[in-house]
């Protein structure tokens, strides 16, 4: 290897041809311990936040061992020798075989010349018992963000893949990752999809995500370069699913393309919601996680857009989740922190520009969430009225929980029950809708010691999912979900009461409505089909 007259790093790295497999790498990263949690204890990722001098994180990954190698050169970027390199790629094995050497990788363009030594362009990030390529970070390296300087897997992306909705069969399917950055969502659809278009506007996001799918051994994506639908135009209508967790921030511009794109305050946002519902066809969904700026009224304006969008396009329902909300000024040290500002380096100055800006734009408060979307054209209730009832639009106040899973079966049951309740010529139709609970319903029963005896509280259910949804509930609550497992309507399921119970029919029919409707507004019930007239 010869040295080159500037730094290998600075040229771009190829964007063009195939997904090169590089699933024997992760393979053989995962074989020599390239794992998170010994990544950790070696130093050479952070622990609980916090990160290592880079001389002590350097001085703790030195040795030969092949996980102290590839630690050296996929996680702190540094320069390695090519012999030493390959041996701990192989095993010293012939590579040819099984195992992705040195000079694959070289041609794949992530490992570069570096003189006489080999250095990574990216650093290969585990997430799960997956890799995914992002430029190192300046606590590694000490070298600053470039403004292509491409993202890792942060918690936005996890939500974005927990709420998308997946095609439950991937046969004849289309999907979208718009905005793929390192390519995280592709790799998730390509498990579920068909043939899934993953696009971004950066040249170097879109050769960091072809190293991140041949990691993941993803061979049915396709990479395109382009802002926001524009290069997958053609495509329109024919979208079972669209995710996005774009460069959603709201704030000066900091230089970054994967932050922001140079657009003033939620423009990012209000595009895709406006432009995604006609890219997707008849019953396919849209999962957008982002920020958005409001007044008191927090969900008043991607309602607006939402209802201008599904009437271009002919029928858009939409759930519009609030995780949390921040004051302008809270956001802005929040992301002050992102953009790897140390909390002691914050000045008065820096908090008085974001202000500046937020004042300029009229910015009161920014909320992070969720936008989720799903194409429907209403049906008509009466053909000879030519009458239909409107799309949905949901918005309510959720937590988000990591270790809640992946959320598209209950997507998927809390738009089925709101579009059964929007579809209903009236609210008592739901007697004869035949219902079932959501499998994996969960009851939870406390129990508090009190003057020297335990005394039960009301129980507490708990829908599956990532969307934390606890409702506290009573004894005919109980009974009630216990007797819809779809085989029965909600009028069979109180007439089983009534014979166990008595009562009177009319007002346990009217309660049961009641409760049925938040259920299925919530996704604890889903329609198990309409036998009404």
């Amino acid at each position: 290897m010869n040295r080159a007259m500037t730094s290998p790093l600075e040229r771009s790295p190829p964007t063009a041809g195939p997904i090169v497999d590089l699933a024997p790498l992760a393979a053989r990263l995962r074989e020599v311990g390239y794992v998170a949690d010994r990544l950790k204890r070696l130093g050479a990722l952070p622990s609980g936040g916090d990160w290592l001098p880079r001389f002590e994180a350097r001085r703790r990954c030195e040795g030969t061992e092949p996980l102290h190698v590839l630690a050296r050169v996929f996680c702190l970027g540094l320069a390695e020798d090519p012999e030493r390199l390959d041996d701990a790629l192989t095993g010293g094995r012939d590579s040819a075989e099984t195992r992705l050497g040195l000079e694959t990788l070289v041609e794949a363009g992530l490992i570069v010349a570096d003189g006489d030594m080999a250095i990574a362009r990216a650093w290969l990030a585990p997430v799960g018992d997956q890799y995914f390529a992002r430029d190192f970070s300046k606590h590694m390296t000490g070298r600053e963000h470039g403004n292509a300087h491409v993202l890792g897997v942060g918690l936005a992306s996890l939500m974005a893949a927990h709420l998308t909705v997946r095609p439950r069969v991937a046969a004849g399917t289309l999907a979208l990752d718009l905005g793929t950055g390192q390519g995280f969502q592709a790799a998730q659809l390509g498990l579920c999809a068909e043939r899934v278009i993953a696009t971004d506007v950066s040249p170097r996001a879109i050769a960091f995500a072809r190293w991140s799918l041949g990691l993941c051994g993803v061979k049915n994506a396709e990479l395109r370069e382009g802002s926001f639908f524009e290069p997958v135009e053609e495509s329109r209508g024919l979208f079972d699913v669209i995710t996005s967790n774009p460069p959603f921030m709201i704030g000066p511009d900091p230089g970054v393309v994967a932050f922001s794109n140079g657009l003033v305050g939620d423009a990012v946002t209000e595009r895709i919601v406006r432009e995604a519902p006609s890219m997707l066809k008849e019953g396919g969904f849209c999962t957008i996680v982002c920020n958005w700026h409001h007044d008191e009224d927090w969900d008043a304006r991607p309602r607006q857009w939402i209802r201008e969008a599904s009437n271009a396009c002919g029928g858009c329902d939409a759930w519009l989740i609030r995780c949390k909300t921040h004051d302008t000024r809270s956001y802005a040290l929040a992301w002050l922190g992102e953009l790897d500002t140390a909390r002691d380096e914050i000045t008065p100055e820096m908090l008085d520009r974001w202000q500046a800006y937020y004042e300029a734009n009229e910015i009161g408060a920014i909320s992070f969430g969720a936008i989720i979307l799903g194409r429907r054209t209403p049906r008509s209730i009466a053909r000879e009225s030519g009458l239909s009832r409107a799309n949905f639009f949901r918005a309510e106040t959720l937590d988000w929980q990591q270790s809640g899973g992946m959320g598209s079966e209950q997507v998927r049951r809390v738009f089925a029950g709101l579009v059964l309740l929007s579809e209903l010529p009236d609210v008592n139709g739901l007697l004869d809708v035949r219902l079932k609970a959501a499998p994996g319903l969960a009851m939870d029963q406390t129990s508090i010691l009190t003057s020297g005896a335990w005394r039960g509280v009301r129980p507490t259910l708990r829908t599956p999912g990532p969307l934390q949804c606890v409702t506290t509930i009573d004894d005919g609550v109980q009974g009630l979900l216990a007797g819809l497992d779809g085989t029965r309507t909600l009028r069979e399921a109180v007439e089983r009461m009534l014979g166990d119970l008595g009562g009177n029919r009319m007002a346990a029919q009217t309660w049961a409505i009641n409760q049925a409707r938040v259920f299925l507004e919530q996704g604890t019930l889903t329609p198990g089909g309409y036998v009404g007239g």
